[in-house]
């Protein structure tokens, strides 16, 4: 980074604002868990590249690749990763796509572990300022409505004043996103299992249906939030309740632009489980 870049921040964003994970990206991590961890409790890990668009915050996820990982199932705090295979594996995709960079890792989760906050500072942060972590979820059904993915990135917090600050994750919005040339390979993938003889009333239907689906889900989420807020089960937050406050204002259809899909952002969770 010049100089320039270094004294002129405030024009850049000061963490990933969005994720945008490429078809490809996702087939990978499919073939990559299929052949390591399937009908096993284990998680695969796994290096995402692609660019960072510091100044929108974007984040554009287009390729990984699988990396050998081990951990103790019964102790969090021991784990293996193999940073060489990175580097080596890194340098021989350099050649082919001098563009995509490390722009951080991935794991079939399905949710964050107590170690994930260490493999993410101790490994991926000497690639990049702010890495990202997406964990993809390869066992999802389809009905859920929802999509397969879930980003994050680090920040410092503490729990009070008088703490000491703590590395922990913060929610980012992601998204699946495609050029025109993965848009023609995925339908080609999906012929041998999409029933074209469906109606587009019914594929309407179903697509709404989905979504229900997924915004009854993010209401459960708020709602066992205030509750757990209610039974003094975890500190009240004013940001969170901001954002409750948007969310009860933009289904008022005299809301001034105040998008509800916005409203469902970034909660902040800690390492533990």
């Amino acid at each position: 980074m010049s100089n320039t870049e270094e004294t002129s921040t405030t024009s850049f964003a000061p963490h990933p604002t969005s994720v945008k994970v490429h078809p490809l990206v996702l087939l990978s991590v499919v073939d990559h868990y299929n052949r390591v961890a399937k009908d096993t409790n284990n998680r695969v890990v796994g290096v995402l590249l692609g660019s960072y668009d510091r100044r929108m915050g974007t984040v554009e996820v287009t390729n990984s690749f699988g990396v050998p990982f081990e951990e103790d199932s019964k102790d969090p705090n021991i784990w293996f990763l193999d940073h060489n295979f990175v580097d080596n594996m890194f340098g021989m995709y350099r050649r082919v796509a001098v563009r995509e960079v490390v722009i951080g890792w991935y794991s079939t989760g399905p949710k964050i572990k107590p170690s994930d906050i260490n493999i993410h500072n101790q490994i991926f942060s000497k690639y990049i300022s702010q890495p990202v972590y997406v964990i993809v979820d390869v066992k999802l059904q389809h009905s859920t409505g929802t999509i397969p993915t879930e980003a994050y990135y680090s920040v410092e917090e503490a729990e009070d004043e008088k703490s000491q600050p703590k590395l922990t994750f913060a929610h980012v919005e992601s998204e699946i996103a495609a050029q025109e040339a993965e848009e023609i390979g995925v339908e080609h993938l999906l012929r041998d299992v999409k029933d074209t003889t469906i109606s587009d009333l019914n594929s309407s239907v179903s697509t709404r249906l989905s979504s229900l689906h997924a915004f009854r889900s993010k209401l459960k989420e708020i709602y066992d939030y205030l509750n757990q807020v209610e039974n003094s089960k975890l500190p009240v937050c004013f940001y969170f309740f901001g954002l409750i406050s948007l969310i009860v204002l933009s289904a008022d259809q005299s809301s001034n632009n105040v998008p509800i899909t916005r409203c469902f952002q970034s909660f902040t969770w800690t390492s533990t489980t």
